[in-house]
């Protein structure tokens, strides 16, 4: 076992925390409220802009996962792939729980649901969803299942690239494999991944406060250019007519920066000592909210509330902070019963495997 497992980062707990939330803030505010443009003009105004806003961050919360996945699997697999460190069994043991164990209970909860609201799948989609096929030859079973597949591709890809460079055949194969599988996928979001990776393989050994503040300049930037390039339900007629790949990777730029002053920046009193603390402790339930709260939704609009009608009255707001609850407290309870038992699992399966 390698000590760096058990090594804690400060504040990347944090940054997976809010970027779980913001895509939930994104698909309850997408789905409940009218559109800012449609809300009556007493109802506008600038904190509503910026709550609209923050609820159109769900793609760049996406790009936040795979650097953070890149920076803390990534980069430690290829630091032990260099130092011939790297355990390709534990390895596999490792990712394959961590993914399978919150994915099996959120894909149980969705066959639970789906019959009960009328929603129709395919049995090849849920086993298609199961094997992290989505995207590549079957849609996702619940959407925010498509960035998955994605990241599961992301850990194969450094198995195969760790088994091919111990000259392991079946590691040749298995590149090969991933290879012919990022040419039914978007390629652009592995390059996010590794930079993810580099970045944490030349991680500064010294907190640098230019390079932070510059880090966050970076990723508003980022951020401002994306929305002004990507489609929208908030408003019409304020898109560039720009590619916004160059934003993204500018945003991701940033990002990474930001990962790596982070990291440098341990908490240095009881109160911020408190507040790290707290975060680490909701990251722990991230994954599962991220993959549940769509089938809570669809629960929700179902029986609850129409799509699209709600306005900023007094009530609705009460009734959107009741939906953000739903979601939070469906997601903990499930974790209760899966995710949080992924060390135990991990424990026993190698025990298993060492017999």
């Amino acid at each position: 076992m390698n000590n760096s497992k058990a090594i804690h980062y400060p504040w990347l707990d944090a940054m997976r925390f809010i970027a779980a939330f913001l895509v939930v803030l994104c698909h309850t505010r997408n789905d409940f409220f009218l559109r800012y443009y449609e809300l009556p003009l007493d109802q506008q105004g600038p904190l509503m802009m910026g709550f609209y806003t923050l609820g159109r961050l769900g793609n760049e919360a996406v790009f936040t996962f795979f650097i953070l996945s890149g920076f803390l699997v990534g980069g430690r697999g290829l630091e032990r792939i260099m130092n011939g460190t790297f355990k390709m069994r534990d390895y596999a043991i490792d990712r394959s729980v961590r993914i399978m164990l919150p994915l099996i209970a959120s894909v149980i909860l969705f066959l639970i649901v789906a019959p009960i609201i009328g929603e129709e799948y395919s049995w090849w989609t849920v086993v298609g969803n199961l094997l992290s096929l989505q995207c590549i030859l079957c849609d996702s079973l619940v959407s925010p299942f498509w960035s998955l597949s994605y990241e599961v591709w992301f850990y194969i890809w450094l198995l195969a690239l760790g088994a091919a460079l111990k000259k392991r055949r079946w590691g040749f194969l298995l590149f090969a494999t991933c290879c012919l599988v990022y040419t039914r996928m978007n390629a652009a979001y592995l390059l996010v991944w590794l930079m993810g990776a580099v970045s944490y393989m030349c991680r500064p050994e010294r907190f640098n406060k230019w390079l932070f503040l510059l880090s966050w300049i970076i990723i508003a930037v980022g951020i401002a250019c994306c929305q002004m390039t990507t489609e929208t339900k908030f408003a019409d007629g304020i898109q560039l007519g720009i590619d916004g790949f160059v934003f993204r990777v500018l945003l991701c730029v940033g990002m990474c920066m930001l990962a790596q002053q982070l990291v440098l920046l341990p908490p240095k009193n009881g109160i911020m000592k408190g507040i790290e603390k707290s975060f680490s402790k909701l990251a722990d339930f991230s994954y599962t909210l991220y993959l549940t709260h769509r089938i809570t939704l669809l629960v929700i609009f179902a029986f609850f509330f129409e799509k699209y009608k709600a306005d900023m009255s007094l009530n609705n707001k009460m009734y959107y902070l009741g939906i953000l609850s739903a979601c939070l407290i469906v997601a903990y309870l499930l974790y209760w019963l899966a995710e949080r038992h992924t060390k135990t699992v991990k424990k026993f399966i190698k025990k298993k495997v060492e017999k």
